[in-house]
């Protein structure tokens, strides 16, 4: 929780916690105080005689001083979605040659992709390619009659 918060890489090494980053008390003391009034502390009657239990789909924040329930919201780190690849294998794509590689293929760029094209050799020429093969940043295609 600390380490998320705060924004830092950290290592729970049991019995301790280390914050791999420069931070002042207030701060580190600023994110206690949140996570003990969100996880700890009862709404109703501000103890800290508490205990988290899962009920179906909802954690629920239990307090065994006056019997109050309250759901708490856990935070869940969504992974990015993958944006979509311009190209796709066995595509035709019409591109310009901008430069010619040191294996006298074309090169040409397209959405911060770029394209070797086998079988254009002239630069400045657009031709239509076929791609081949698509890896990370790259693709490979080639020219087409």
């Amino acid at each position: 929780f600390l380490a998320r918060e705060l924004g830092c890489p950290g290592v729970l090494d049991l019995p301790r916690g280390v914050l791999k980053s420069r931070l002042t008390k207030d701060q580190i003391g600023a994110r206690l105080r949140d996570y003990t009034q969100k996880y700890v502390i009862c709404s109703e009657c501000k103890r800290p005689d508490t205990h988290l239990s899962k009920d179906g789909r909802f954690t629920l924040l239990i307090c065994e001083a006056c019997g109050a329930q309250r759901p708490v919201t856990m935070r869940r780190v969504v992974a990015p979605e993958k944006p979509k690849a311009p190209f796709e294998v066995g595509e035709i794509y019409r591109l310009t040659i901008e430069d010619v590689g040191r294996r006298g293929d074309g090169v040409a760029k397209k959405d911060g992709m770029v394209v070797f094209v086998t079988g254009a050799t002239q630069r400045g020429v657009t031709v239509n390619a076929k791609v081949t093969k698509v890896l990370g940043n790259n693709a490979y295609a080639v020219a087409q009659p």
